[in-house]
């Protein structure tokens, strides 16, 4: 895997945060820099942005699941999802510190409002939030660990409805504890083809594949081997520049007989 997926981006990054990622999931470690998204003065860095397809902005369902989300508690740090055009347009639903439960936010053309939730999510730290658009009403649940789906908020969202309508997956830190979240399993379809049921769905390919994933093995060594363990080291270098996470070896055996075998 290497580089970002086709339409998928990352806004506002910084070195002073850190975005690492697999295929079908993403941890943000968030930049403690007193930023967030609030009326006019918004700035979070390294939102990790996912476009919603033309053809799904009224008729949608993103399920995304999430763990080392925030609790409630002192400071003003933030961890969710959000379907937005920029940082002055979007919807928001999350964990905050300094409201109760899985909350929410709406901000169209930079005058915000947020809701509470119910304290008894307070301590809740892994979750699945889906967003389901019908027309322009878009209606927010959460799944708990117990698989029980709770309501959280209904919003109008047909001013989110545009071109650079996507979803991001946001996290700041401000004034509390360090906290680092995990987003996976992003699954996006059209709601009038789905249930909440969404294992179906593949979940979205963050990282793109690239053609010559084989990468070019240097510094092999043959062994002669009589009773004796040895080893041997190997470098890897992938073509395309990027980096490689994982090397699965084969060995080749030949006996003085001239027998091979390989596992």
């Amino acid at each position: 895997l290497g580089g970002l997926a086709d339409g998928v981006s990352i806004a506002n990054a910084t070195n002073g945060a850190t975005v690492s990622a697999d295929e079908h999931a993403v941890t943000i470690t968030p930049q403690n820099n007193g930023n967030g998204i609030w009326t006019g003065s918004a700035m979070v860095n390294n939102i990790v942005n996912i476009p919603i397809p033309q053809e799904m902005r009224t008729d949608l369902r993103i399920q995304v699941s999430a763990e080392g989300l925030v609790s409630r508690g002192g400071g003003w740090n933030s961890s969710g999802i959000m379907i937005y055009t920029n940082l002055d347009n979007y919807m928001f639903v999350g964990k905050r510190n300094h409201i109760d439960g899985v909350s929410t936010m709406y901000e169209q053309n930079a005058s915000a409002q947020e809701f509470s939730g119910n304290a008894s999510a307070n301590a809740l730290t892994e979750l699945t939030f889906e967003i389901v658009i019908n027309g322009s009403t878009a209606k927010i649940r959460y799944q708990d660990a117990d698989g029980k789906w709770n309501d959280v908020k209904t919003f109008n969202v047909g001013f989110l409805q545009t071109a650079n309508m996507k979803l991001g997956l946001a996290s700041w830190l401000n004034g509390g504890a360090e906290f680092t979240p995990t987003y996976k399993n992003i699954r996006i379809a059209k709601a009038s083809e789905t249930t909440e049921d969404m294992s179906n769905v593949t979940p979205i390919s963050l990282y793109k594949s690239f053609a010559n994933e084989r990468p070019v093995i240097s510094g092999t060594v043959k062994l002669t081997a009589g009773n004796v363990n040895e080893k041997a080291t190997a470098a890897a270098t992938a073509q395309d520049n990027g980096s490689i996470s994982k090397m699965i070896y084969q060995w080749e055996l030949e006996t003085a007989q001239g027998i091979k075998w390989a596992y």
